[in-house]
C-alpha cells in the first residue's frame, strides 16, 4: 500500500541519516586519535623531523665556492662593521663610534613608564662602572628575548656565540671574519666579532653540548634566504626567519620545543625554506672546504695543536676525491616538513629596542655547516674548530666585552689585558659571564672538552 511505501521510504532515510552519522563518528575518533598521537609525539620530541629524515647526503665539488662568494658581503658592505672598523683592528676611536651612534648602544634608548616614552640619552664617556652595569642589564630584562620568546631571567647560560669565544679556535676561523667585510678591515678583528651581540643566538635554554660542544647531540640554526647574495644584503637590526634542524628528539627536547601555536613569531616550515636553507647550508659547506685547501698554508704555519690535528684529518678527507659531503633535500613534494622556523622580525615586533638583539645570519650560517659536518664525519672532524672549552693545554683569552656597549677605550684595554681565559670577565656586564655557567656545568659532569670529542 502506499502507506507501506512511505514507511519503507521513511526508514531507508532513517537508516541512511545513522550511517552519515556513524561515519561522522568515526571520523571524529580518527581525527582524535590522530590528534592524541600528536600531542604524544610533540610532548615526546618525537613529532619533529630531524637530520637524516629530511636529507640525504652526496659528495659534491667543491672547488672554487671559495673564491666566488668570500667576496659577497665586501659587495653588500654591512654599514655597522664599517663604522666599528677602528674598533676592531686596533680600538681607536671608541667614544667618537658610540656617540655619533648611539642608536647601537643600549645607553641611549626609549623607555615607558606605562603612560608616555622618553628618551633616555646617556653620553658613555660620563657613565660611571655601576651605572653600565645597571643600564645594561635593565636593557637586556626589558628588551633581549630568547628564540622561544622567553626574557633574559631564563636565559643566562642560553647565547651561544656563533663565532666561538675562543681565540684559538678564532684562529683558524680568520678567513671566515673576511668574508664579513673588506679583507684589509676585517683580517684581525675576529676575536672582538665572536663578543658582540650580533654574533649571539639566544637559546631558551643550555645549549653548550648541542651548538659548541656536540657531545650530546647537533643543532643547526641555518637562516632562510633565497641565495647567498640575498643573505650578503642583511644590515644590523634587520630581521629574518631562521630554520631549527636538529639531530634527535632528544636535543629538540633539550632546545624546549613543543607547540609552535602558542609562538606568534615561530611557524611550521614550508618545503619551499627548507630547500631554500638547505641549498645555502650546502653551499658554505662547500665554502668551508675548499677555503681549508686553498688557505691551508696558513693554517699549516700554526703550531701543532688539537685543533690542527683535526683539521688534517678534514683536509685529508677532503683533497682524497676533491668532493664534500653536503645535504641534500629529500621529502616527497607531497610531504610537509616538520620543523619550525623563528621570526625575528615577528619576535621584535614594535621593539626598536629589541632589534639591536637581532644577530648576523651570516655567521649562524658557517656554524651550522660546521655542526652538520661534525654529525656527518661522525664527530671525528669537521671544517672548523668551534670550540667552548679547552684541551691539552690549548689557551684561549678571547675579551668578552661586547664592542658596541664599552665605555671608553681604556674599559677595551683593561679588558683585554686582563683577559687569560674566556671566563674571567663579566660578559655583557653580569656578574656571571654567560658561559660560565656553562663551564661549571661542563665541569661538573667531567666531560672533556670538544676538541677532545673531534679529535680523538
Amino acid at each position: 500500500t502506499m502507506a507501506e511505501d512511505e514507511e519503507v521510504v521513511r526508514l531507508k532515510q532513517q537508516l541512511e541519516m545513522m550511517q552519515r552519522q556513524l561515519e561522522e563518528t568515526a571520523q571524529k575518533v580518527e581525527m582524535t586519535q590522530r590528534q592524541l598521537e600528536e600531542t604524544k609525539l610533540r610532548e615526546s620530541f618525537e613529532y619533529w623531523h630531524c637530520f637524516n629524515r629530511v636529507w640525504n647526503y652526496e659528495l659534491q665539488p667543491y672547488e672554487d665556492y671559495y673564491k666566488v662568494n668570500k667576496s659577497l658581503r665586501q659587495n653588500h658592505s654591512v654599514e655597522l662593521y664599517s663604522v666599528v672598523h677602528n674598533i676592531l683592528v686596533g680600538g681607536e676611536g671608541i667614544e667618537l663610534v658610540l656617540q655619533e651612534n648611539a642608536p647601537w648602544s643600549v645607553f641611549s634608548y626609549e623607555e615607558s613608564n606605562g603612560e608616555s616614552q622618553s628618551i633616555v640619552t646617556r653620553d658613555p664617556s660620563e657613565q660611571g662602572d655601576e651605572g653600565n652595569r645597571s643600564t645594561k642589564t635593565s636593557h637586556e630584562k626589558n628588551n633581549l628575548k630568547t628564540m622561544l620568546g622567553g626574557r633574559l631571567d631564563k636565559c643566562d647560560v642560553s647565547r651561544a656565540h656563533a663565532f666561538p669565544n675562543d681565540k684559538e679556535c678564532n684562529k683558524f676561523g680568520g678567513r671566515c671574519s673576511n668574508w664579513l667585510q673588506d679583507l684589509t678591515v676585517m683580517n684581525s678583528a675576529l676575536d672582538k666579532i665572536a663578543s658582540m651581540r650580533t654574533n649571539k643566538i639566544i637559546f631558551e635554554s643550555q645549549h653548550n653540548h648541542i651548538f659548541d660542544t656536540l657531545k650530546k647531540g647537533f643543532v643547526c640554526t641555518i637562516p632562510i634566504y633565497e641565495s647567498m647574495e640575498k643573505l650578503a644584503e642583511w644590515q644590523y637590526q634587520q630581521g629574518f626567519k631562521m630554520l631549527i634542524i636538529c639531530d634527535s628528539a632528544e636535543t629538540y627536547k633539550t632546545l624546549g620545543m613543543i607547540d609552535e601555536e602558542i609562538h606568534d613569531h615561530i611557524e611550521i616550515a614550508e618545503p619551499s625554506q627548507v630547500r631554500d636553507a638547505t641549498l645555502l647550508v650546502s653551499e658554505m659547506t662547500k665554502i668551508l672546504a675548499d677555503s681549508l685547501v686553498n688557505n691551508w698554508e696558513h693554517y699549516d704555519s700554526f703550531e701543532e695543536s688539537s685543533r690542527k690535528k683535526m683539521l688534517t684529518r678534514m683536509k685529508a678527507i677532503l683533497t682524497e676525491e676533491n668532493k664534500v659531503k653536503v645535504p641534500v633535500y629529500k621529502l616527497e613534494d607531497n610531504e610537509a616538513p616538520k620543523l619550525y622556523v623563528i621570526d625575528y622580525s615577528a619576535l621584535y615586533q614594535d621593539n626598536e629596542e629589541g632589534k639591536k638583539y637581532i644577530h648576523d645570519p651570516f655567521p649562524a650560517l658557517i656554524k651550522s655547516a660546521v655542526n652538520l659536518s661534525a654529525y656527518i664525519n661522525n664527530r671525528d672532524c669537521k671544517l672548523l674548530p668551534a670550540c667552548a672549552c679547552l684541551q691539552d693545554g690549548d689557551k684561549s683569552d678571547v675579551s668578552s666585552v661586547d664592542i658596541l656597549d664599552v665605555v671608553n677605550l681604556a674599559e677595551l684595554r683593561a679588558s683585554e689585558k686582563a683577559s687569560v681565559g674566556p671566563l674571567v670577565h663579566e660578559i655583557q656586564f653580569r656578574a656571571v659571564s654567560d658561559d660560565e655557567g656553562e663551564e661549571q656545568e661542563h665541569d661538573a659532569d667531567g666531560s672533556a672538552s670538544v676538541c677532545s670529542d673531534l679529535t680523538a
